[in-house]
């Protein structure tokens, strides 16, 4: 057994084993039912839910209206090498009049091909080892860069307002409305596929809500992970139970409702060619907070009165690791149903969500996402490095040099010394075996100079500590280079301190960049991998079971978990400090380090501006007022300068 360093995966070499099942076509055979993703969309590389349901009448064959316990139902999804990766047991969520079981799948390929696996073997009055098969399709299977957004309520305007954000380029948001909110994931890794989710206040408030309690934590759980919401409630916000998660999404908690008699600062934040006109059957009303929650990390963008705490109306704040956007306004109910600046309002506030990635400059062939970057660097491994192209160019010219005119030159050279065109013709097709096999140990014997007898590993950690709640974060990049053909047992393994404040939850998978160069995940053929095979996971997403490997190549995985953390945990804080913002929107105050270990070249990031650190010992306290102040964000992450 190996060890990566720092203990991220542990690895076990075992005896090559691919997991063999034979694919159906029928989406709907026997009576099974197959829901992915979001009303049947998803995105390449993105985790996925996958909801089945079985007939209980059809598959339970012991007369009672009940479904066998020992049923087990699986879901396999296609990683970029073209194997197929079998999901832990699924989830059993219900038995009612269809058993319904959930899991999730991360779809590598844009064949979008899920194979859903029910084993019976267990189940009373059935054949031993009974299996069915039955491959689907994902309806919609999005590029990876593809910008997704679920809708959750009576939204019809959001699909004007995602054509408004398209640019020459193809950027444009892809919208989603869930018919049944019901039907959503119950863990926040079931939205990993939307870039931002909108949820309309009806759909979380009073007794009509039509959005259970386990999607909400799910959704919430999701935005401190490091989603993004759009909630919008005007009147409705004074419906939601402040006892519910969605009372958390909220500025603050309401105090009453007052009727917006000026809307001249919503108009110009929609830029509507015409203003708003209320009614007295439907005036606009919105919510009075007592004071705004976590008012350090608010900014209100948009409000009306003298002061921009007496009456918001767009609020944007952190919530963990995510951020959450209110706007004061019911999209499902007049006078903003109907309006004809609805659409440019919600296209600013969608925009205001997912952000506006910079368009590709000219003549850029490659990719620049940080993941993209992630892979080139974890893929390369000390102690092994690929043969330099001017040894094989070398060795290329040599081998055609060699057939012609080499073996044509020999041969002439037989014939001046006398010999005869039977020997002359003898010696030309003996040379040629002789050459090939010449040219072709070469290459081996220049490939051994850079190869590695040794196993082989490569890792990138990104760890995100939030001092106000206490959550850790982290995202682990790892590769293996291995010097055999073999299969691998893999186990994510955070250490033990982090695991003494509770078992975290984990998720570990293949790692390949985005886009359809080769081994991306939008590539239109797979991976050509020697090792393509399928294999499973095993109790959980934590552990991956034999996963192919061929010799002298590597496999990429990434690694996710995450955890909540006692504020008076040792470390947990990692640094701490009270900041605050002067009248130009400057941070000001102290930070200080509670890390055991020094952080070299530590910046500190806020609302687009970077501040340098540089190194923070342990225990130490650095005071912004001493800095250089601070530098754009954006310039520093695109290594752009000013030129004039």
């Amino acid at each position: 057994m190996r060890r990566l360093r720092g203990g991220v995966l542990v690895v076990s070499c075992l005896v090559p084993a691919c997991l063999v099942a034979a694919g159906g076509r029928a989406a709907a055979r026997d009576g099974v039912r197959v829901t992915i993703g979001f009303e049947g969309v998803a995105r390449v590389g993105a985790w996925t839910p996958v909801t089945v349901r079985l007939p209980v009448s059809g598959t339970a064959r012991t007369g009672t209206n009940r479904m066998d316990d020992d049923v087990r139902v699986f879901a396999h999804a296609e990683d970029p090498d073209g194997g197929f990766v079998r999901s832990p047991t699924a989830l059993r969520r219900s038995d009612g009049p269809d058993a319904v079981f959930s899991t999730t799948v991360r779809p590598g390929r844009p064949t979008g091909l899920v194979r859903i696996e029910v084993d019976r073997s267990g189940a009373a009055e059935t054949a031993p080892n009974e299996t069915t098969d039955h491959t689907v399709e994902i309806p919609s299977l999005l590029p990876s860069s593809q910008k997704l957004v679920v809708v959750i309520g009576d939204l019809p305007d959001i699909q004007r307002a995602c054509r408004l954000l398209e640019r020459d380029d193809g950027f444009r948001p892809r919208p989603v409305l869930i018919a049944d909110p019901s039907t959503l994931g119950r863990t926040p890794l079931d939205f990993d596929a939307a870039d931002a989710v909108v949820v309309c206040g009806a759909a979380v408030a009073g007794e009509g809500a039509s959005v259970p309690e386990e999607v909400v934590a799910a959704i919430d759980g999701w935005v401190r992970d490091g989603g993004a919401l759009l909630l919008l409630s005007g009147s409705s916000s004074a419906g939601i139970d402040s006892r519910s998660t969605a009372a958390t999404w909220l500025p603050g908690r309401p105090s009453k409702l007052v009727p917006l008699r000026r809307t001249a600062a919503l108009e110009t934040f929609a830029k509507a060619t015409r203003p708003l006109e209320q009614k007295a059957a439907s005036p606009l009303s919105v919510p009075v907070f007592e004071s705004l929650d976590g008012a350090a990390d608010a900014v209100i963008e948009v409000f009306e009165g003298a002061a921009a705490s007496e009456l918001p109306l767009v609020v944007r704040r952190a919530h963990g690791f995510g951020t959450i956007l209110w706007a004061a306004i019911d999209p499902d109910r007049p006078p903003i149903r109907g309006w004809q600046g609805t659409d440019t309002l919600l296209s600013r506030l969608v925009e205001r969500c997912l952000g506006r990635p910079q368009p590709p400059r000219d003549g850029e062939s490659t990719t620049s996402d940080l993941a993209s970057q992630l892979s080139r660097a974890v893929d390369t491994f000390d102690g092994a490095a690929t043969v330099p192209f001017g040894w094989i160019a070398l060795i290329g010219g040599a081998y055609v040099v060699a057939l012609y005119p080499g073996g044509w030159w020999v041969t002439e050279w037989v014939k001046r010394r006398g010999a005869t065109d039977a020997t002359a013709a003898g010696v030309a097709w003996l040379l040629l075996p002789v050459t090939v096999a010449t040219f072709a140990a070469v290459p081996w014997a220049v490939a051994g100079r850079w190869r590695s007898d040794a196993w082989l590993d490569s890792r990138c950690e990104v760890a995100d500590v939030d001092a106000g709640e206490g959550r850790v974060r982290v995202h682990a990049f790892a590769g293996m280079f291995s010097p055999v053909n073999t299969s691998l047992d893999l186990r994510a393994a955070p250490s033990p301190a982090i695991r003494a404040g509770g078992d975290p939850r984990v998720a570990m998978s293949w790692f390949a960049p985005a886009g359809q160069g080769i081994g991306g995940t939008d590539a239109a053929s797979p991976h050509p991998s020697l090792a393509s095979a399928d294999y499973r996971y095993g109790d959980g997403l934590g552990r991956l079971l034999g996963v192919p490997i061929a010799a002298d190549a590597s496999r990429l995985f990434e690694v996710r978990w995450d955890r909540p953390a006692a504020a008076s945990e040792e470390g947990a804080m990692g640094v701490a400090g009270r900041l605050d913002r002067d009248g130009q929107a400057a941070l000001r105050g102290r930070i200080e380090s509670r890390l055991p270990f020094a952080l070299e070249n530590a910046t500190l990031a806020h609302a687009g501006w970077l501040y340098d650190v540089g190194r923070l010992a342990p225990a130490g306290i650095f005071d912004l007022s001493a800095g250089k102040g601070p530098r754009s964000l954006a310039a520093s992450l695109t290594r752009q300068a000013a030129t004039r």
